[in-house]
Formats: structure tokens, sequence, C-alpha cells
């Protein structure tokens, strides 16, 4: 190593003094008898070392841009200013550092930050590490937090009411990830490529007039069944405009009314296939370059489905055999779902009570694939359709007295009972 790469202060110097190493090619720095020094600036270095135990006096350090691996500050309790940035820590301890006012510590390999004993932070840069939850409780004198690129589900900033500047993008946050209802001073917000739904960034939209990056959030994917309701109503208004759903079906435009429904956000695909919904809203404002959107990409199977209508109100039933252990899904066709368990061998009876005398489409639907239905009975029960053609396992089906003037049973093989249909 050449001597020229090594810089060992050996003297003692005056207390609060400053040593400025910064932007050289050192790979050594020994500042163990500096104990006076109270600013060091050493950035833009080769270090992967650096002994500080000796300089309890220092209050400023800036050792960016380095090759460290570690950083030991327990012996630094007056640090009111920290800058490790760019280096490959992997770990940092700060609970001694109980004067710290800002932190700059993105750019490392950083798994987990306890910022809990710093609650003087008035600044904290730690994106681009590692980090699965970060813990800003503690932080109510926070005014700046940049923690983007990291890997956060959960965003806790009911206790940060004086932060102005947000820079969350590029996380994992969810629909109860982040709630921005209480940080009322922010005045710039970027949020995008998370997983947060329109009544999220509506939310970050009203509290930020300018400088807001909303963009795109991507839901995680999610497996959905032909016939069954997915209630997006939560998010299909705000302030008065309309949310805009654009779907499309295995990379083409899907129809509406043939390939999918969806009314006051109630969405319902009528045929499988692998959907993407993009939603839209002109109420949600952002910057050009950021337009605020939310995909959801659904894998959407057809499995044992039941449909039937029938008439008037009041208290109805069914019974059924599903496989032992199995969800399926009673949809009443008055907004209401029911989850049911199948029961094996043993048939079960499912009830459900209108509040209107009307008609109404119903729907029993199989949460699986491996949910099979083998009997249905729906004796007097003013029944006018009945479609039992998606439903291939049945080996029973009693529908006497009703008021059904067609039933096609041609898909339906495995029939092995006696049908008892007379209807009138």
């Amino acid at each position: 190593m050449s001597k020229s790469n090594i810089i060992t202060c050996c003297y003692s110097i005056s207390l609060n003094a400053t040593r400025v190493c910064g932007n050289n090619q050192l790979s050594t720095l020994d500042v163990t008898n500096n104990t006076g020094l109270g600013t060091l600036y050493c950035y833009g270095n080769r270090l992967t070392e650096l002994d500080l135990t000796k300089n309890t006096n220092l209050t400023r350090l800036e050792c960016n841009n380095n090759l460290l691996t570690e950083l030991d500050l327990t012996q630094n309790t007056n640090l009111n200013t920290l800058r490790c940035h760019a280096n490959q820590l992997t770990t940092l301890d700060l609970t001694k550092n109980t004067a710290l006012g800002i932190l700059w510590c993105y750019n490392n390999q950083l798994t987990e930050l306890d910022l809990s004993k710093n609650t003087a932070l008035t600044l904290v840069h730690c994106h681009n590490n590692q980090l699965t939850e970060l813990d800003l409780s503690k932080n109510t004198a926070l005014r700046e937090l940049q923690c983007q690129n990291n890997q956060l589900s959960v965003l806790d900033l009911s206790q940060n009411t004086a932060l102005t500047t947000l820079r969350c993008q590029t996380n994992q946050l969810t629909a109860l990830g982040l709630d921005l209802s209480k940080n009322t001073a922010l005045t710039s917000n970027y949020c995008y490529e998370n997983q947060l739904p329109l009544s999220d960034l509506y939310i970050a939209s009203e509290l930020v007039s300018d400088d807001k990056r909303l963009g795109t959030q991507t839901l995680h994917p999610q497996t959905a069944v032909v016939g069954l309701p997915i209630d997006l109503s939560s998010q299909a208004e705000f302030n008065g405009e309309a949310t805009l759903f654009a779907v499309r079906k295995n990379g083409a435009n899907a129809i509406l009314g043939t390939d999918y429904t969806i009314d006051n956000g109630i969405l319902i695909f009528n045929d499988a296939g692998d959907y993407t919904v993009t939603m839209s809203n002109a109420a949600i404002t952002s910057h050009a370059s950021f337009p605020a959107r939310v995909v959801a990409e659904y894998s959407v199977g057809a499995h044992d489905r039941i449909n039937l209508t029938w008439t008037d109100g009041g208290a109805k039933s069914l019974v059924i055999r599903a496989t032992a252990g199995r969800t399926f899904y009673a949809v009443w066709g008055d907004g209401t779902v029911s989850e049911e368990t199948g029961a094996g061998a043993t048939s079960i009876t499912i009830r459900h009570t209108y509040s209107d005398n009307a008609t109404y489409q119903v729907s029993i639907i199989a949460g699986s694939a491996a949910c099979r239905f083998t009997l249905f009975e729906c004796p007097t029960q003013k029944v006018t359709e009945l479609d039992v053609t998606k439903s291939r396992a049945l080996t029973v089906l009693q529908c006497p007295n009703n008021q059904l003037t067609t039933l096609d049973v041609s898909q339906n093989t495995a029939l092995t009972t006696v049908l008892s249909c007379g209807n009138h």
C-alpha cells in the first residue's frame, strides 16, 4: 500500500476542530489521537474501516461514498449530523446517538433501522436499502423523509405531523399501509410504484397541491371466479367524478357485457382468462409525467356454477351437496354474498331472506376447481329460470313445484337420480 493512501493523525487538536480529507483515494484513516475532533469530512475515499471510538466530541460526520461495511458510533453521543450513505453497511446502530438531527444512510444494504432513540431527527434519507419496516412513531420532529426503493409494506406516519416532504415510491405499500390523513403539512409527495388503491391516491392528491407524483400503483395479482362479484365500489367515484375502468382480457380489449360487467364499482367477470383492470379518476391530480392510476391483475377461473332466477321476496332456501371442506359462494342477487363450506356426502341447506318482493338472479359458485356440486334441490321456490350446464358433476337434481318452462340437462351426463321437475 502506498503511503499516499494513508493518513495518520497522531497529534492532538483543539476541541471542535475540523478535519477535511474528502474526495481523495485514502484507504486508511487513523484519527484515534484526535480526541478534540468535532467535524470529520472523509467522504469519497476508499476506506474499508473507520475507528471513531476515541472521538467522543464528534458532532458532524461525513464518511459517505467509501467502502465501509461497519460503523461503530456508540461512543459518539454528541453526533447531530451523519452522512454515511453509499457504503456497504448492513447494520447501523444509532441507539446512543440521541442528539442526531440529520441522517443520510441511503445506498447501503441495511435490512433494519432503529430510530426510536433519535427523537431529534428532522431529516432522514434511508432510501435504496432493504428495509422491510420503519418505525417513525418517536420521530415527531421529522420534516423530510426519503425511504424509497425499499421493501416496505406499511409506513405509519400518523405521529409525523410536521412532515413536509415524503419520498416513499417503489416500495410495497398497500391500502392499509399508508395513511396520510394526519400529514396536513405535506407540500411534496412521491408515492408511485406501490400497491395503493385509488382512494389513497385521492387523499394524497387532496393533501398536496403542487409537487405530487402519484403514478402507477400495481396491486398484488389476484385470483377470481367467473360470476363472483368483486367489490370496487369504494374506488368508483371521487368528488363527483366517476372512475374509468379500462379492462383487457388476454392482452386485448375486453368486451363490456360479454367478458365482464361493472355497475357502481361491482365488477363481475363472465368468462375465464387473464384480465388487467386499470382504474383512473379525473378528480385525482398528479404530475403530468406520473398520472395517477391503479392496475389490478386477475387470473379468472370458471368453476362449477348454478344460476337461477326466482320471484318474490321473503325467506328462500336451497339444498346443496358440495366437496367436503371446499368453499363456495351464494350470490343472492340483492348485493349480498354468503360464503359456504361443502360437507361432502352430507347435503347442506343455505338460506336467505329478502327485504323486498322482486325478481332476483342468484348464482351458486364454486370457489375453486376442487369444489364440485353433486346435488342441487330447489323445491317450491318460484324459480322461473335454472341453468345447471356449468355443474357437470351433478348426480341429483330436484326442482319440483316451480315455474320453469325449459331446463337444459344435456351437459349433465353424471345425473343418475330421476329428475323431479314438476312445474306449473
